[in-house]
């Protein structure tokens, strides 16, 4: 990537860096301080005319063809959605379903139930970094030295990914993730985006507070009906409900706690497996202790 644009007061830097902008998409042409486009990399000064000829050339080369981004795990992934969007990539389809971030999302290798391609994150995640801290999670390192970070890098090959799971990079904590899709945009995504976060919205309750999807599919079923055909839709403890629009999601009625929502998932875990058989296991992952409060 480029690192800076050196050079005396009068050259030109910050009209190089706004056509760079421009060129690669994060600027329209009204923000570009040129009436014409021949001035764009040199717009003249008191004693210079502009150029309309470059002096200076950038080669972008992009032989895969790829389109990438490079995230904090912090970032949105509606954000990162609203990127891919930009281009009309297909990644924005699937992202426009998912919440939470993008960490999050490499963790769990979220994904949605749809027919798409893709429709999981292992499947547009290039690499990512994972840092170890020493004397609580890894063990590797050094004891003698006065290390106390350790940053080791992941390629997408070097982890086991699987539904709803991304292993083989534990313990540590992802902070930096780079996703790759074909640069190949798809006309009409700005549309079909649209059409998804529409029918979502009927389908999920996206007016309450939820974790999202709170179980796993088990093997040939759909969790949402096997607790929909249970009659626990609407079924409440405190302030955490079963979700009227979708079984598979348990929303906070403004006051709910995390332990109201820990015991309607063992009630309804225990209702699905007395009726079916079926053992529900959840994708929502647990922080802290929960072992005197029956976690199964």
């Amino acid at each position: 990537g480029i690192t800076g644009v050196i050079g005396p007061n009068g050259c030109g830097k910050s009209n190089i860096i706004d056509s760079i902008r421009w060129v690669i998409g994060e600027h329209k042409i009204s923000n570009l301080r040129s009436e014409n486009l021949e001035s764009l990399v040199f717009n003249g000064s008191k004693t210079r005319s502009a150029s309309g000829l470059a002096e200076v050339s950038l080669t972008f080369e992009n032989t895969k063809n790829l389109f990438r981004l490079k995230c904090e795990s912090g970032a949105l992934k509606f954000k990162v959605m609203r990127l891919f969007l930009k281009h009309n990539l297909s990644p924005a389809l699937f992202l426009s379903g998912i919440p939470g971030d993008v960490g999050g999302g490499v963790v769990m290798n979220a994904g949605v139930g749809e027919n798409l391609v893709p429709r999981e994150f292992c499947e547009i995640v290039e690499s990512f970094k994972v840092l170890k801290w020493k004397n609580l999670i890894d063990s590797d390192l050094d004891e003698s030295s006065d290390q106390i970070f350790k940053v080791e890098n992941f390629k997408h090959e070097d982890i086991d990914w699987s539904y709803r799971s991304s292993k083989n990079w534990q313990p540590g904590f992802i902070f930096e993730v780079n996703l790759a899709t074909p640069m190949n945009p798809i006309e009409g995504m700005a549309e079909k985006v649209k059409t998804a976060i529409d029918n979502r919205k009927l389908k999920q309750p996206w007016d309450k507070p939820s974790c999202g999807s709170v179980f796993v599919n088990p093997e040939n079923h759909r969790a949402g009906q096997l607790i929909e055909a249970s009659n626990l839709k609407g079924f409440q403890i405190g302030g955490a409900q079963v979700s009227y629009k979708h079984a598979n999601f348990i929303v906070n009625t403004g006051v709910g706690t995390s332990q109201d929502i820990h015991r309607v998932i063992e009630h309804v875990k225990g209702k699905v497996f007395e009726k079916f058989k079926v053992s529900l296991h959840t994708e929502v992952v647990y922080l802290g202790p929960w072992d005197h409060l029956g976690k199964s």
